[in-house]
């Protein structure tokens, strides 16, 4: 029904073969590469490096500028902090290759903790609570309701219950 080509398009990832995109009143073909920066993306199968959670979290940030402190605060609200902390070499424990270590609820919460840890001004969600265990996905958007008023939150679902914390719902359907 085009949720992802939307998403593309919000991400500034594609541009509009009709009309044009403005973010607060600039057209976003101006200023792509800013928004760019300023969105974190969260997909329901994303890509984790054959590398340390610790890397995973802070993605593309070298060993020596990880700040070690939004490491762990990201986690913590991720729902992953206490999972990290109970194994053997905690941060620097690997992932393994695509993440093959960790269950899929596990790879969603260190997903969701790199997109925390960007501090971006956007956060997409799309369909990434999917992997979560109810308990955990209560907790999140729990979680999302204290960074409302902080940073735009676009959530991307099938399930009905986890947009109650939206203030616009857009429903896309097939014609």
């Amino acid at each position: 029904s085009g949720k992802s080509t939307i998403t593309d398009l919000v991400m500034g990832l594609i541009e509009p073969t009709a009309g044009e995109i403005k973010i607060d009143k600039n057209f976003l073909k101006d200023n792509v590469n800013l928004w760019k920066n300023n969105i974190s993306y969260v997909s329901q199968s994303p890509f984790f490096l054959n590398d340390t959670i610790e890397k995973n979290i802070a993605f593309g940030q070298s060993e020596n500028k990880i700040d070690k402190k939004l490491v762990i605060d990201a986690s913590k609200k991720a729902q992953i902090f206490d999972h990290i902390n109970k194994l053997k070499y905690k941060f620097k424990t690997n992932v393994g290759e695509g993440g093959i270590k960790f269950s899929g609820g596990q790879l969603q919460r260190i997903a969701i903790a790199r997109a925390l840890y960007r501090k971006s001004e956007v956060l997409i969600l799309d369909e990434a609570t999917n992997s979560l265990d109810n308990q955990s996905e209560i907790m999140f958007f729990k979680f999302l309701k204290t960074l409302k008023k902080k940073l735009t939150i676009i959530i991307i679902t099938h399930k009905i219950e986890n947009i109650s914390i939206c203030d616009q719902i857009f429903k896309i359907k097939k014609i």
